[in-house]
């Protein structure tokens, strides 16, 4: 009969050979969506990053801001001169301070 195993020893042999057939086509169609899943891990990894990023920046701006604010408050609890806070290193307008020392000596000699 033509088309027919004539032996065990051949079927066997088929019969490998298309588990071989079949594990390296799974195989196959893993690594494609593997790649695709390794793509999408890095863009998420890239996005939680950023994320961290900007939260940790957000964080140090705020801390900057309050240290600036401090900063201000120190030199006029000192009578020092209140520099510009955003680097120009300017003075900055002292006039009302100066008002609210004048007023509260006037207001302790009364």
């Amino acid at each position: 009969m033509p088309g027919r195993f004539n032996t065990t020893k051949e079927c066997k042999s088929l019969a490998l050979e298309s588990t071989v057939l079949r594990d390296e086509d799974i195989q196959a169609a893993h690594v494609k969506p593997s790649i695709v899943d390794t793509q999408n891990d890095r863009d998420s990894d890239e996005e939680r990053l950023q994320a961290e990023i900007d939260a940790d920046l957000g964080g140090i701006q705020k801390a900057v801001q309050r240290l600036k604010e401090r900063a201000l408050e120190i030199s006029r609890d000192v009578g020092g001169p209140v520099y510009d806070l955003e680097g120009q290193g300017r003075k900055t307008d002292r006039t009302d301070d100066k008002v609210l020392r004048n007023q509260a000596k006037l207001d302790r000699l009364r």
